[in-house]
């Protein structure tokens, strides 16, 4: 599903980071720890096509996004993946149903309100559907968050530090859905964090650091 072959990033041009490779097979779950400022979130960047390389490959589902044009990669990463990151980006005027209604609206899929409901419950989010952002705390917003990223059933969820701001609880329940969604859908999981709680959930945990 994900592949990773002598990849160079950095930042205008100048490299930063290297990764010689990694590789998560359809259905895999991998949990990548390091330190903060290791490169984690660059990674992250990377593989969702949101930061170009500087050399080197990244294949998921067979095609190569580095060969991709901007628009290409824009309805590849709308419809293929699903991006769970450390800044939120809810739109504040509209509410937490309307957030996920524009998510589809944005990869012109048509709204499974119903499922949109049930992720929604499973999350302990339903009563704060009618809510906007700033009337929710850190920790619910991340949680609005996450079911925006699986709500078309992505084949690659990547995820960055996704329980940072929620207490042990809403931690597992979090870990919990992101899992069962991927694992429903065969949808392979990347997840990047610090977060100590999270390395119980996964057989499969590679240590990150930069080795540029």
């Amino acid at each position: 599903m994900l592949r990773i072959e002598h990849v160079t990033m950095g930042y205008e041009g100048k490299p930063v980071i290297y990764v010689d490779s990694l590789l998560l097979p359809e259905r895999g779950q991998c949990l990548i720890t390091g330190a903060s400022g290791g490169g984690k979130t660059t990674l992250l960047y990377v593989i969702a096509g949101l930061m170009p390389v500087i050399s080197g490959r990244i294949i998921i589902d067979g095609i190569d996004i580095t060969l991709l044009k901007e628009a290409e990669m824009d309805r590849f990463r709308g419809v293929q993946l699903g991006i769970i990151f450390q800044t939120l980006h809810l739109v504040p005027s509209l509410t937490v149903m309307e957030n996920l209604l524009l998510a589809s609206f944005a990869v012109n899929m048509p709204p499974n309100t119903e499922y949109m409901d049930e992720i929604l419950h499973r999350l302990g989010m339903y009563e704060k559907k009618n809510s906007l952002p700033q009337h929710l705390s850190q920790g619910q917003a991340q949680r609005v968050a996450i079911a925006r990223a699986v709500l078309h059933r992505p084949k690659l969820i990547i995820a960055d530090e996704p329980t940072s701001s929620l207490d042990d609880k809403n931690c597992e329940a979090v870990i919990t859905l992101i899992k069962q969604v991927a694992e429903e859908t065969g949808a392979a999981l990347l997840i990047a964090t610090h977060d100590s709680r999270l390395k119980a959930h996964f057989s499969n945990v590679i240590h990150f650091e930069n080795t540029q």
